[in-house]
């Protein structure tokens, strides 16, 4: 196939879309999409090599997984390396097993596996998970074994194979469409949703790219392929139900752009800066994500302009010297060795990397801390005692489940109380039941999922009905007291302003609960494997004061009650770090534990901040 340097300018394309996006820089909401358009990048790439070796009667599967474990391997396991030595050294031990866990996933080729079963709302952030971005790697892995088999049969078999990939295409594209609502993280994660993205590239190289057709229909294509790609990174957010249909738009600009070949935006991607990025497009994706984490892990990143600068100049350091050290040389090394050696040799080494890891996984990991603070409290019974399954519900529960009506019942003979909002509300539910005994009080919540009427257009159907069910309530039942609570941003204030007004207009009192103490890491984890857990626990704490400033502010300009968990946790630097009984006060990084809510709810009722009727 011959070289077309305007695809490594598309590459750049992707890979600075995605960079750009974990990077935080402002605007770039849908940068997400990048790696979409690598997909269709490699299958176009892939299947045009096939196809080309088919036709002369030269291909053959070891060569073809040869040539990717050529091309993928080295600079993985650089990074892999890399990354598990930064880890072991800054890392909290527990953090340190997960992403030894994670490092065997990949070298398995089943990370997209691996995080859709661990990640999750209640799970770790995931923006502390150094090699969460393999997950797209695994699913191009999973390709490369399946399709060339699939390309055997279709070419020597049917003759045809043409229409099987638009079959398959075509199926895997419904899927994505009918699943993105109903399992959006299987959705996100897995193959079989995922494929029709590199089927597209597929398709192209088959029969599409080979079709001729006037200038001006080709100047058109590109401008439209850039004009979709650009509308997709600038315009989807997180908020943007993904892949599903709207993943089409950005794969069919790439579609459009490769297809376009001699445009006048494919002269530009021709351009040598494009290149550059292109060609180290590989490395630079490896590179920049544990490079944002561990900064982010460290209290070094916080979404700055020029901490984005920062870790974008550090990934592309390395990125450079990865691609001039690593990649460049193991290419020309390795292509000097046959196939099967160089596929025995990535067998031994992928299987003394989990030797390995294994080892370290079941040696376990060294922990230091008083007894007293080692006892962290399951998250089941957390979750059980915020009501969930029954009135608090996240993005695992069937939507079955989720029946409003049994949630929201106000007692006409007592004052009642609703709290609406999401895991930051449902957290407080034990806190209150305990303040507000005699009480009639309900909850609907949803984790991940604040009471804006733009949670129905959210991607998670179970949000989408809570928050039907909220909104209606609110128009027809009768509440003394809305407590309302979530995980506010400071970009939520003009919606938070639009929400109090609606629900003054529903209740006699409103209450307002602010923004919640975090950590970087899960409290009980950082109390136990610390020296010194108090000047560990200031390391990882954030305490949003600014934006509990603000919202209390607008609380009072709307004149409604306000709490500020921050004030009722913390003195300056000094945070309640244990409930009353001793334990971690918050059971992950976030949320109260049961006691912790009993506790924080007891004196938000005490300091008049919730009103008793």
């Amino acid at each position: 196939m011959q070289y077309r340097a305007d695809i490594d300018g598309l590459r750049a394309v992707a890979v600075t879309s995605v960079v750009a996006y974990h990077a935080e820089v402002a605007g770039v909401s849908g940068g997400f999409v990048g790696v979409d358009i690598f997909f269709v990048i490699s299958g176009f790439l892939i299947t045009s090599l096939i196809i080309e070796d088919l036709e002369r009667d030269r291909f053959s599967l070891a060569g073809f997984w040869a040539r990717r474990a050529r091309r993928i391997l080295p600079a993985l396991a650089v990074v892999l390396v890399a990354t598990l030595a930064v880890g072991a050294a800054i890392m909290l031990p527990a953090d340190f097993g997960k992403l030894t866990d994670s490092a065997l996933a990949t070298v398995l080729f089943g990370s997209n596996i691996y995080f859709w079963q661990t990640t999750s709302y209640f799970g770790d952030n995931t923006d502390l998970i150094p090699l969460l971005h393999t997950w797209s790697l695994a699913v191009e892995e999973q390709y490369y074994l399946l399709f060339p088999l699939i390309m055997l049969v279709a070419f020597k078999v049917l003759r045809r194979p043409g229409a099987l990939l638009i079959a398959m295409l075509v199926a895997s594209f419904a899927l994505a469409v009918w699943a993105v609502n109903r399992a959006p993280e299987a959705t996100f994660y897995l193959s079989p949703t995922r494929f029709w993205e590199l089927l597209l590239g597929s398709v192209l190289a088959i029969g599409i790219a080979r079709l001729p057709a006037p200038p001006v229909l080709r100047e058109i294509a590109g401008v439209v392929g850039i004009g979709l790609i650009a509308w997709s990174v600038f315009a989807y957010d997180e908020t943007t139900p993904f892949p599903g249909q709207n993943a089409l738009w950005p794969c069919l600009g790439a579609v459009l752009i490769i297809w376009a070949q001699t445009s006048a935006v494919n002269r530009v991607l021709r351009l040598r800066p494009f290149v550059f990025i292109g060609l180290i497009s590989y490395s630079l994706y490896l590179w920049h994500w544990p490079v944002i984490v561990f900064a982010r892990y460290e209290g070094l990143f916080l979404g700055t302009a020029f901490q984005s600068a920062a870790v974008i100049l550090i990934s592309l350091v390395l990125a450079i010297l990865s691609w001039r050290l690593v990649e460049i040389p193991s290419k020309a090394w390795l292509g000097r060795v046959g196939n099967l050696p160089v596929l025995r040799a990535s067998a031994i080494g992928m299987a003394a990397f989990l030797i390995a890891g294994f080892g370290i996984a079941r040696s376990g990991y060294a922990t230091t801390g008083s007894p007293e603070v080692s006892t962290e409290l399951g998250r089941t019974a957390a979750r059980a005692a915020y009501g969930e399954g029954e009135c608090f519900f996240s993005s695992d529960a069937p939507i079955s489940s989720i029946d409003p009506a049994h949630c929201l019942r106000p007692d006409p003979q007592r004052p009642s109380y609703l709290l609406i909002g999401d895991s930051l509300a449902a957290h407080l539910w034990p806190g209150l039941r305990a303040a507000l005994p005699d009480e009639s009080l309900s909850q609907l919540t949803f984790g991940g999922c604040p009471p804006f009427e733009s949670s129905l257009e959210r991607a998670d159907p179970g949000c989408r009905k809570v928050t039907q069910a909220v909104l209606q309530s609110l128009a027809s039942a009768d509440y003394d007291v809305i407590i309302v609570a979530a995980r506010w941003k400071p970009t939520d204030l003009a919606q938070v302003e639009d929400m109090i007004k609606r629900l003054k207009q529903s209740a006699p009192e409103v209450v307002l609960v602010g923004p919640m103490v975090e950590y970087r890491r899960n409290l009980p984890d950082i109390l136990k494997d610390s020296e010194n857990p108090t000047r560990s626990a200031v390391k990882y704490r954030t305490v949003p004061t600014s934006l509990d400033t603000r919202m209390r502010t607008l609380a009072e300009e709307e004149g409604v009650d306000y709490v500020s968990l921050i004030d009722l946790m913390c003195r300056g630097d000094d945070c309640r770090l244990f409930d009353p009984a001793g334990k971690p006060i918050q059971w992950d990084n976030t949320h109260l534990t049961p006691l912790g809510s009993v506790e924080i709810m007891d004196l938000a009722v005490a300091n008049g901040e919730i009103p008793l009727l």
